[in-house]
């Protein structure tokens, strides 16, 4: 006779500061979820080396993905909560939030650059440019020139 796996859902909790310090993973697995029942999909995520960080998973464009929102310690639970809730949103709107968090990255570092790049500009004086034409012209001139 043939064994059929029984899958059981995780229940979920309303998540509290008592029940997130008294979770822990168990030694013979890498890693266990303490589901939230309000976002759903919000969960804080216990691993094997005692790390703990609120996670939020969800289907993008069909395929069910996980977000990590961050470590418990620095994230309050209302603040997990409302950010799941607005990564929600990203969804329900029709964007990956990986790909959104990606492109606020790249206009970030394009910021950057670019800050750099008018420091750098603002930075050379006359005498600096004009040392460095001169310079450079010195093999097509002669002494007359200068």
């Amino acid at each position: 006779m043939a064994r059929v796996k029984v899958i059981q859902k995780a229940a979920k909790v309303k998540l509290t500061a008592g029940r997130i310090a008294a979770f822990h993973c168990p030694k013979d697995k890498d890693q266990v979820f303490l589901w939230c029942s309000d976002p759903a999909g919000l969960a804080v995520r216990a691993t094997i080396n005692r790390a703990k960080s609120y996670i939020y998973q969800a289907k993008v464009k069909g395929k069910s993905m996980r977000f990590t929102i961050g470590d418990v310690k620095a994230w309050s639970i209302e603040g997990a909560k409302t950010e799941a809730r607005r990564l929600q949103v990203l969804i329900d709107g029709g964007s990956d939030p990986r790909q959104v968090k990606a492109e606020r990255e790249a206009a970030r570092e394009a910021h950057t650059i670019s800050l750099k790049s008018q420091q750098a500009r603002e930075s050379i004086t006359l005498i600096m440019a004009w040392s460095e034409y001169i310079e450079e012209r010195k093999p097509h001139w002669s002494k007359s020139h200068y």
